[in-house]
């Protein structure tokens, strides 16, 4: 075998072995977790604890609420009874069938934790008495204002607790050629109600009306205000829940790298949900949460 013969094998091995341990960039294991998502959110729901009755449920030991309070009447804070919680939901996602760099459109399993911060259950009832107090006569026109002594009564009721769930889904992701993806599927939730706390406060004012002293001024000599308050810790509760996320995402960038991994997600949730406050049979309970975040694409 001449020189050259020698040659063009040995470069011919060389390439070989070169190919062979090249291995593309499409071809590196990609990470089990393919998102994750980060979505604060908030909902609002049917008021649980509306008449007075159910209250004192909560605090069965209130001696404010013990009393007859048949001459007070209700004077919600809302227009409608409703009340409201706050959302905070993290999870993390993987394909089921193993990851695609180039194509993100498929099934994917969904596990994380939700919390809930339900603060916003109340009721006020409010009492007003009025009994003759003085008259006042204008030296000057004759004319006459009669004066009342005006007594408010307000009791403010209210119930606050937290809950915190594991939470499980399964959603169908659909990604299109530039920036957005929407998704939907069917999850659960599987948690405990904890720190709830049940609030009495009975106020009573006592003033002249109209007010002997002029607007702006510190207020009469008559004037009084008095004030109870007590509070009692509730039971905790283990909550479940089934829910189908909703929910559409738009990429912030196409080019660099940082910007293409952040994704806007804005997910509705339509939930069942069952249990919170033992206290009170709620049943089934139909409520919608919507949540605003990140969802962050680590295959990107």
């Amino acid at each position: 075998m001449n020189t050259r013969s020698l040659i063009l094998a040995f470069v011919s091995v060389s390439c070989s072995a070169s190919l062979a341990q090249y291995e593309p960039d499409t071809l590196k294991p990609l990470p089990l977790v393919c998102d994750v998502f980060l979505l604060p959110g908030g909902q609002i729901e049917s008021m649980y604890a509306i008449g007075l009755e159910q209250w004192r449920m909560l605090a069965p030991k209130s001696d404010l609420l013990a009393g007859n309070l048949s001459d007070h009447k209700y004077d919600n804070r809302r227009d409608e009874d409703l009340s409201r919680a706050g959302l905070l939901a993290a999870a993390v996602s993987c394909r089921l069938g193993g990851p695609a760099r180039l194509n993100r459109s498929g099934a994917y399993v969904r596990a994380g934790f939700a919390f809930q911060n339900h603060a916003g259950n109340d009721l006020r009832l409010r009492k007003e008495t009025r009994t003759p107090f003085d008259t006042l006569t204008s030296s000057q026109t004759g004319t006459s204002t009669f004066i009342d002594s005006l007594t408010i009564s307000t009791y403010d009721l209210t119930h606050t607790y937290s809950q915190l769930a594991l939470d499980g889904s399964v959603i169908f992701l659909k990604e299109y050629p530039k920036r957005w993806s929407i998704y939907g599927g069917g999850g659960v939730q599987v948690g405990f109600a904890f720190d709830g706390r049940a609030q009495v406060s009975h106020y009573i004012e006592r003033r002249t009306d109209p007010r002997l002293s002029p607007s702006g001024s510190s207020g009469n000599p008559t004037d009084a205000f008095d004030s109870t308050r007590e509070e009692f810790r509730t039971k905790d509760d283990l909550t479940f829940a089934l829910y189908a996320p909703l929910g559409v995402t738009y990429r912030l960038g196409k080019k660099r790298a940082f910007w293409r991994a952040l994704n806007l997600c804005y997910e509705m949730r339509p939930t069942l949900s069952l249990g919170g406050v033992p206290e009170i049979d709620l049943g089934a309970r139909v409520v919608v949460g919507q949540y605003f975040g990140l969802r962050v694409d680590l295959l990107k």
